[in-house]
């Protein structure tokens, strides 16, 4: 499945004004996606390293907890007007958006995992 880019629908908003275009589907992309992944790798390496010292008592409580947050989301983004936009497959981008939490999660060395929707 092909998923729009973030350059693609700012043309579609945005059409004439090309140094719009250029702040949102260059610049700010850019900027913001490179700090996030620095806090999402920082997080991830440092919860991987702080888990080794929690007790099994401490997992389980951390674990259940991610359940839960899990179970909110999931909840919210089933909202059919969570994400609505033209031409855009909201259920595809929050699937892709609950796999990459997933992969963090692993990476971290949890057990639990967000069910993805279909």
């Amino acid at each position: 499945m092909h998923l729009p880019t973030l350059e693609s629908l700012v043309n579609c908003f945005l059409g004439p004004y090309k140094p719009v275009k250029t702040v949102f589907a260059q610049w700010l992309p850019n900027f913001i996606g490179k700090d996030e992944s620095r806090h999402l790798a920082f997080g991830v390496h440092f919860l991987s390293e702080r888990i080794k010292n929690f007790t099994p008592a401490q997992r389980n409580l951390l674990e259940s907890k991610i359940v839960r947050w899990g179970e909110l989301f999931t909840a919210a983004v089933q909202d059919p007007k969570f994400l609505v936009v033209p031409s855009l497959d909201s259920v595809a981008i929050r699937n892709r958006c609950i796999n990459n939490i997933n992969l963090r999660l692993a990476k971290i060395g949890f057990e639990a995992r967000i069910p993805t929707q279909s």
